[in-house]
């Protein structure tokens, strides 16, 4: 082997749309001087013209320097491939690119420095998505290019590379889903080298397929952390901390809520045959609950939907709130809730009640035998006459409960879920399902039956929504909640 040469290892799978300008690239490229080059390409399970593809590039390359070699197997695995790839590479340098991938101009020589000296060393480049045909994997391709990992650090994503002292750390690539995971997290992060050369690394096209592709991604990321503990100490840095999430959402809306949705139905659909089971148990009760969704996709789908939504919600709430300050008082009222695990929190409503309404309510109900009794069973009343008039529109339209958004922001409630219960309100609650969950602003008692029930009948839809949470209902329930909203059914 020739530890100064460079081989580029290139698996190729049904990629005739791609290798011809993969090949055209490396044709362009500034070589090294002094050095061999050599490409070994490998066709590896293809039914198209993906292998006469290279091998009609050849003559051109070879002009241009490069030694080519086309192999063929009739085994489609890219793991294969690339363990056949170093056996018949010559050269100690090896770069690892997929064949869609296409580097620009002085990415070997780039490399090839950053990859010289002692000691191992890894190296990536500077990653690139080409624009999408696809509206949302172009929205979702502009966010995820944002993200620390992939704008300042070393993905290894469609093309790494490490010199001969590096790649001698293990023999052959074993039957890993991230190839590219296992061979980075082998170099710890000072190891690990960036060349500001890009290189242009195509997005899935369509929603359903950047779903299986980051459910792909992450069973991967789960193998390599099963198998490879002992790699994980070099992971560190590869997630960005929800607050960098967010503040990176404020720079592009849309793109955060096209990467969080994609994030949330790959969280909900992955149903535990790659990543295990999706089932714990919630320490409340015994409750069975969905462990992805429940605690992770949820305050994604909460928070991104919100920031879509406060450029529109904010001019509301604010004549909201003027119309209540002219109607008398403060326009935000406060009063203690309960939430997940029974923990106390302070929700936030506009002002619907007039002053000292809570003795207005204990005179109102002395007075009329029949408000007390509906009073014990619904815990409200169709004609309280602790409300204002503007508060009556209000409830009716639902606006009143907007200052909620703020408690979903803080991580109180959630935009689906439970209807908040008063603490005085826990003695009367038959059901045990209420505290799995955090309470919402809307959930499936708003938009069934509302006003319609009894405060006991709420446990049953608290129980039916514990035992079939996901995705598909929140949404639906967002849905039907604004159909809700237009009619103003609201209490």
């Amino acid at each position: 082997m020739d530890n100064d040469g460079i081989s580029v290892i290139l698996p190729a799978h049904q990629e005739e749309a791609g290798i011809g300008a993969c090949l055209r690239g490396l044709c362009a490229q500034r070589l090294v001087p002094g050095v061999s080059h050599q490409i070994v390409v490998i066709a590896n399970g293809c039914t198209d013209a993906t292998a006469q593809l290279a091998r009609d590039a050849a003559p051109a390359l070879t002009t241009a320097g490069w030694q080519v070699l086309v192999l063929e197997t009739a085994i489609g695995n890219k793991i294969a491939a690339l363990n056949m790839g170093d056996a018949a590479a010559t050269g100690g340098t090896r770069i690892y690119l997929d064949a869609d991938v296409v580097i620009g101009p002085g990415m070997i020589e780039a490399l090839h420095t950053a990859l010289s000296g002692p000691g191992a060393r890894y190296a990536g480049a500077r990653l690139t998505v080409p624009p999408a045909r696809n509206l949302l994997s172009r929205a979702y391709a502009r966010f995820w290019q944002k993200l620390p990992f992939v704008a300042t650090g070393v993905t290894g994503a469609g093309l790494f590379a490490m010199n001969a002292e590096g790649r001698a750390r293990w023999d052959q690539f074993p039957p890993v889903i991230a190839d590219d995971g296992f061979a980075r997290l082998n170099f710890s992060p000072v190891e690990r080298t960036r060349v500001e050369v890009p290189y242009a690394w195509p997005i899935t096209e369509g929603f359903r397929r950047l779903i299986r592709v980051r459910r792909r991604q992450d069973a991967g990321t789960a193998q390599l952390a099963e198998r490879y503990p002992d790699l994980q100490q070099n992971a560190s840095g590869d997630r960005p901390s929800l607050g960098r999430m967010l503040r990176l959402g404020l720079t592009d809306p849309v793109g955060f809520a096209v990467y969080a949705t994609v994030t949330v139905a790959m969280l909900q659909s992955n149903d535990g045959h790659e990543l295990g089971s999706s089932q714990a148990t919630n320490p409340v009760a015994g409750i069975e609950l969905p462990k992805v969704y429940d605690n992770g996709g949820k305050r994604l789908l909460d928070l991104s939907l919100i920031l879509l939504a406060l450029p529109f919600l904010i001019p509301v709430m604010v004549l909201v709130a003027l119309a209540v300050m002219l109607d008398g008082g403060s326009p935000i009222y406060t009063q203690n809730r309960l939430g997940r695990g029974w923990r106390s929190f302070r929700l936030y409503k506009f002002r619907t009640m007039k002053p000292q309404a809570d003795q207005l309510l204990e005179a109102h109900l002395a007075a009329n035998p029949a408000a007390r009794a509906e009073w014990d069973a619904d815990q409200k009343l169709r004609n309280d006459p602790r409300v204002t008039k503007i508060g009556a529109f209000l409830r009716k339209s639902s606006l009143d409960e907007l200052p909620q958004l703020i408690n979903v922001i803080l991580g109180h409630m959630s935009l689906v879920g439970p209807r908040p219960m008063m603490p005085e309100q826990r003695v009367l609650y038959p059901g045990v399902y209420y505290a799995a969950h955090r309470p919402g602003l809307t959930g499936l008692w708003q938009v069934s039956v509302r006003n319609g029930s009894t405060f006991a009948t709420r446990a049953v839809f608290d129980e039916r929504y514990s035992r079939e949470i996901s995705l598909a209902l929140d949404v639906s329930t967002i849905i039907r909640t604004f159909q809700v909203v237009a009619r103003c059914t609201g209490c």
